[in-house]
């Protein structure tokens, strides 16, 4: 029988995080902070968004993040969103980082007993009780933010736990699964560079004798979008019609836009100004975060945190996500507010534009085309493993389905 034993039985060090300063200063070391935020990325072995940060020796000593460790988020959840996330620094994401890894003062560092328990068994259970909603039980309410009460959790949650070798053939599966995510996660970016790259070069050089520059509003269609009440039922229940927010942004890359988390009705979507937008239209985030980029592959409706660009034959959709890849420093001087930081639809059209000459255009798309099919098919292998993982982790977990009927 597989014995259950409380969590805290099974790590044998957990410290806080840290913050540390914004710049250098003397006597302090620079580390990499890993957030909340930061997860989904890490979870891919990407710690390109990680900020650089500065903090004493000795409280970054007690803190640096060794391959294996577990991150838990314990401080920052919402109404819709329990804290308890995780994520395990696997040696890739050692590797690439700049400087040596601690947690957000936000999250707590679990280093797993090895001799009882195996980091990525443990990793994949914490999972899989996050995903089932139990962390909801250590959640309260304190000034505004939500807390996790990690001493009760350590000694309330029980892991089931078979032999070390069955942990780590459980672990070696999941895992698999995430690997493969990660490397098609690089083939993406390495696709994405090399768009990056040939508009660079037409941009630098043969763009200089392209025609004069026009006004983005003069040469295009520009749409925001808008929310329905979500006090109207009718706007919601039952919906089938794709409504993307920025949270569907994850990234500044090229990665296209396949699934949104919530769903409108018809009658929903007759209260978006912008209708419904075709396949092919170009996003960006208006809002904080401002200036995240994607092409929606499926029509889509989009809230106000949007603004949406309609291609042209002059001036396509790929061509137009390289372009204000390139300028986006231009792009973010027009965002303003003192609440928050927001481009409007008057102040995105004003941007300035070359218009390429049809050789030029053909060079870069000849490259983009083929490069971005390749994105929208490896990240359709990304959601497709991510769902197989996912029902698979339960039913590792609990026991119902044993490795070798997954391997056999």
């Amino acid at each position: 029988m597989t014995p259950n034993r409380p969590v805290r039985e099974l790590i044998s060090y957990a410290i806080g995080g840290g913050w540390g300063l914004d710049g250098p200063e003397e006597g302090l070391v620079p580390v990499a902070v890993i957030r909340g935020a930061d997860f989904p990325a890490i979870a891919s072995g990407d710690v390109s968004s990680l900020p650089l940060r500065h903090e004493t020796p000795k409280r970054a000593q007690g803190r640096y993040l060794m391959t294996g460790d577990i991150v838990l988020e314990v401080s920052g959840g919402t109404k819709n969103r329990p804290t308890g996330r995780v994520v395990r620094v696997s040696e890739r994401v050692s590797r690439a980082a700049r400087a040596p890894l601690i947690p957000a003062s936000f999250c707590r560092l679990i280093r797993p007993n090895s001799e009882l328990i195996d980091d990525g068994y443990l990793y994949y259970w914490l999972l899989d009780m996050y995903s089932q909603g139990r962390t909801w039980a250590y959640q309260v309410q304190s000034t505004g933010l939500a807390n996790f009460q990690f001493e009760h959790f350590l000694d309330a949650e029980l892991v089931s736990l078979p032999p070390l070798d069955e942990q780590r053939r459980i672990a070696g599966v999941l895992g698999a699964f995430d690997d493969l995510i990660a490397v098609n996660r690089q083939l993406i970016d390495h696709l994405g560079a090399m768009q990056s790259a040939v508009f660079a070069d037409l941009d630098s050089d043969d763009l200089q004798s392209a025609e004069p520059e026009v006004a983005i509003g003069e040469v295009l269609q520009v749409f925001g979008g808008s929310t329905p009440s979500t006090k109207v039922p009718e706007y919601w229940d039952g919906g089938e019609i794709n409504w993307a927010t920025p949270k569907d942004l994850s990234r500044l890359s090229s990665t296209p836009l396949l699934r949104t988390e919530r769903r409108i009705t018809p009658s929903g979507l007759a209260r978006i100004s912008s209708g419904l937008l075709p396949a092919g239209t170009l996003l960006m985030s208006s809002r904080a975060p401002v200036g995240y980029l994607a092409i929606a592959e499926i029509p889509t409706a989009i809230n106000q945190g949007f603004i949406a660009i309609k291609g042209s034959d002059e001036l396509p959709p790929l061509y137009l996500l390289e372009w204000l890849r390139a300028h986006i420093g231009d792009v973010m001087g027009l965002a303003n507010g003192s609440t928050f930081q927001e481009i409007s639809k008057r102040n995105f059209r004003t941007l300035r534009i070359r218009v390429p000459k049809q050789h030029e255009l053909s060079k870069f798309m000849s490259v983009a085309v083929p490069c971005h099919r390749s994105i929208v098919a490896l990240e359709e292998e990304c959601d497709e493993m991510a769902r197989t993982r996912d029902a698979l982790l339960p039913l590792l977990m609990s026991g119902q389905v044993r490795v070798r009927e997954v391997t056999a």
